[in-house]
């Protein structure tokens, strides 16, 4: 999630600076047990400016203390589907990784500035991370925090762009979970943690609906190996969270 700018933090499954995630942004159990519920991308979500030790700095400071679901009444769930672009190599895709996903508190200087503006580098951070969110890292509240991209990953290896199809189904739950829960980052106290846990109440809640419905579209074994998305969702196999986000790279980017 976010950014900000390199204060420290880290993961829904990754945890601070380590970038194990603490779920994929989304994952509040193990990272490594991938099932429909662990995946979601929205407990995915992850970034260096969230507050995890609870100490209110900077924009953390404002505003109560309390993380609970509220969907904005205005909101509406919107669905671009990603395109696939031979824009990496293997290596830039770790590359990508070192240099903007891990080493971002604040002595950690702007690496993923200097990468991703090298000339060598920009085509390949243009796929990685577009303008429009379609890529398969995703940026939030310039820069605070990121996500992975499943619904995009989901679009891709399934071939399914249109709306009314299991990504975009997927999409919208997420970010009903996101949005219902973006009052935590004004909430002078609350953590990373708080914020995945509004998310899971959030599933339960205010985005019951949309949740219920990627079952209804999706299936219940889109993320099985047999089903047709399988590398999207981080496996037992992988070593660890940096295989698993330079795959994902990959069935975006890589050549």
């Amino acid at each position: 999630m976010h950014l900000h700018k390199s204060r420290a933090f880290l993961s829904v499954t990754l945890t601070v600076g380590s970038l194990a995630l603490a779920v994929v942004a989304c994952e509040s159990e193990s990272e490594s047990s991938f099932n429909e519920n662990e995946n979601d991308a929205g407990f995915a979500d992850t970034g260096p400016g969230f507050n995890t030790d609870g100490a209110a700095t900077g924009k953390d400071a404002e505003g109560p203390v309390e993380c609970t679901p509220s969907l904005p009444a205005t909101f509406k769930p919107a669905w671009k589907a990603p395109t696939k672009s031979a824009a990496c190599s293997t290596p830039q895709l770790g590359q990508y990784f070192d240099a903007c996903l891990t080493n971002q508190g604040p002595d950690a200087g702007n690496p993923c500035k200097t990468w991703t503006e090298d000339a060598a580098n920009k085509a390949c951070a243009a796929c990685i991370e577009p303008a429009d969110n379609t890529g398969p890292i995703q940026w939030h509240r310039d820069r605070y925090y990121y996500t992975l991209n499943v619904a995009g990953c989901l679009a891709l290896e399934r071939n399914e762009p249109n709306e009314g199809e299991c990504p975009a189904t997927y999409a919208a739950s997420i970010q009903c979970q996101r949005d219902s829960c973006d009052g935590c980052f004004q909430a002078g106290n609350a953590t990373f943690s708080d914020f995945q846990k509004c998310q899971g109440s959030a599933k339960q809640s205010a985005c019951a609906s949309y949740e219920g419905k990627i079952g209804q579209v999706c299936g219940t074994t889109y993320n099985d190996p047999d089903g047709g998305a399988f590398d999207c969702f981080r496996k037992n196999g992988d070593a660890n969270q940096k295989e698993h986000f330079v795959r994902v790279e990959g069935i975006f980017c890589g050549q």
